[in-house]
């Protein structure tokens, strides 16, 4: 916002109608609002120029109490998605040169999706393939699914794949899981599609427990059950898990129940109605023994990037992505 002189006087000279106040004893005032915020101008320099003691406010210095929420690191990430518009390789420009940027400043996570034959999305359709690429041009930075569509896959090679993506980024790997929302996807394991909610949580436990190091049983190809061991091992003695989920609030609840967190986005609910989810997947954390304010709530929001890049030199178009 570009504030003129002329701007600032008229405001000035309707807060002189407006406010009573004793020329003699003009009082104090307390200016909250950052800089970088217009109205600044009033709490400032109004007050000053009519003989106003102003005390600036040090959230440094306000004691601890109910809004300690707010104090909490927000743990802002990157979330990948996009269409697969026909510019080869560069449509992965954005992922890799963004997760350096985000590696090397302080974020908390890159996510990168799967999505399968469709353009919209169509660049993603493994998240431990881009996890892998995000791993070797990082050093600090979170590499999450978001999300693995459990469903599409077998739970040995979940581990596997993501057992080589936490060697490759020395322990930096955490899964958001998802049932799934399209059924052309199911081509891939439509023996799941049916009751893909509790086939997700069943598979959850099991990459889990493989994770761990615990053997277990598969139906083998000569009509026996076969143990396997996962290889190789990852780095990480636990899989950190999160639930992808909407407008359900019985999925936040399960996802509570057993000590999840929760990846979600705005598409179809409003910020009111997160909150009253949010509420309910703390309580039945609490209710099934866990920290209720131990379990992280990630919430995607959109933005708009360019990602289409033709030369190296020229943005060529914009496209909108979830960040």
């Amino acid at each position: 916002v570009m504030i003129e002189h002329r701007n600032a006087i008229n405001f000035f000279v309707g807060m002189d109608r407006t406010v009573p106040r004793d020329n003699d004893r003009p009082g104090v005032w307390l200016a909250v609002t950052s800089l970088s915020f217009d109205i600044s101008v009033l709490e400032l320099f109004w007050t000053l120029t009519r003989g106003f003691k102003v005390i600036i406010h040090d959230e440094a210095r306000t004691k601890k109490g109910s809004d300690d929420a707010f104090r909490k690191p927000l743990g802002l990430g990157l979330f990948m998605w996009g269409n697969d518009d026909g510019a080869g390789p560069a449509k992965y420009r954005l992922l890799m040169e963004g997760s350096k940027f985000f590696d090397a400043n302080g974020f908390a996570a890159v996510w990168t999706p799967e999505r399968h034959f469709h353009a919209f999305g169509g660049p993603y359709p493994n998240p431990s393939v881009t996890g892998a690429a995000v791993a070797a041009v990082t050093k600090n930075i979170k590499i999450r699914s978001g999300s693995c569509v459990m469903p599409l896959h077998h739970p040995l090679r979940i581990a596997e794949e993501w057992g080589v993506v936490d060697n490759l980024s020395n322990g930096r790997v955490e899964l958001a899981a998802a049932s799934g929302w399209n059924p052309n996807d199911f081509v891939l394991r439509p023996e799941n599609h049916k009751n893909n909610k509790q086939v997700m949580f069943d598979m959850i436990d099991q990459v889990k427990a493989l994770w761990r190091g615990d053997k277990l049983s598969f139906p083998g190809p000569l009509g026996s059950d076969v143990e396997v061991l996962s290889l190789p091992r990852p780095v990480q003695n636990e899989l950190q898990i999160w639930v992808t989920t909407a407008g359900n609030p019985e999925t936040w609840i399960d996802a509570g129940r057993r000590g999840f967190n929760v990846l979600t986005h705005l598409l179809g609910q409003s910020v009111a109605e997160v909150g009253e989810k949010i509420r309910l997947y703390r309580e039945a954390r609490k209710e099934a023994g866990f920290d209720p304010e131990a379990g992280q709530v990630a919430l995607m929001l959109h933005t708009l990037s360019l990602i289409h890049i033709s030369e190296p030199t020229r943005l060529e178009s914009k496209s909108r992505i979830p960040s």
